[in-house]
């Protein structure tokens, strides 16, 4: 397993020359299943994956500044933040009740949960659950390279228009675009990674 870890942070790679080849439908929901795994803070989960595929990538690779590798991929996905966290969303109580705590704990977890979120603007809510969108995103990408499939994670966009997209199927307030990600598989070889060292990044506390 240790092995099989090493593998994937060595070889996972920006791919910007995607080939022709499809990824099944099979393998893609497989992906998503386990990057939902992925954890969040008190484990809201404010997420959605939104898949896009065929002609639809064309006018998502012009909101991504024309980047041509996302027309040419076999999917993409759009991670979409939801801000609905504050202390009277049903979407907070949903998810705290989905945990199987009492209805007492229940309502101590939305008050402490909310003494939080409740405080926060727009502005700073957004960049709250954007950080819980990051955290699914690293997972996958590597969860792809597991599976053979290629990724490069795009985080240049015109904010507004991807927001227009995504709002045309439903996913309007309070949900908002994270990072795009395109998968799919590649004839390119990786090439050799080149990182700092360990001791150029680790640090102790003394």
């Amino acid at each position: 397993m240790k092995n099989f870890i090493r593998e994937i942070m060595q070889n996972r790679y920006s791919c910007r020359n995607f080939n022709d080849k499809k990824i099944d439908d099979k393998t893609l929901r497989e992906i998503i299943n386990l990057t939902r795994l992925s954890p969040s803070s008190v484990g809201l989960e404010p997420w959605k994956f939104m898949v896009v595929s065929g002609e639809n990538l064309t006018p998502l690779a012009t909101i991504c500044n024309a980047q041509k590798h996302i027309e040419k991929c076999s999917h993409a996905v759009i991670i979409i933040s939801r801000n609905d966290i504050r202390p009277d969303d049903k979407f907070l109580r949903e998810r705290i009740e989905s945990k199987g705590k009492s209805k007492d704990k229940v309502e101590k977890y939305i008050a402490f949960v909310g003494s939080k979120t409740g405080r926060m603007s727009e502005r700073e809510l957004c960049a709250y659950t954007d950080l819980q969108g990051y955290l699914a995103c690293a997972n996958l990408v590597n969860i792809a390279c597991a599976f053979g499939v290629q990724s490069c994670i795009i985080g240049g966009f015109d904010y507004n228009a991807l927001s227009e997209f995504i709002a045309a199927d439903g996913f309007g307030a309070p949900f908002h675009p994270c990072v795009v990600v395109a998968l799919g598989y590649s004839d390119d070889e990786p090439a050799k990674k080149i990182r700092q060292s360990l001791d150029e990044v680790l640090v102790y506390k003394k």
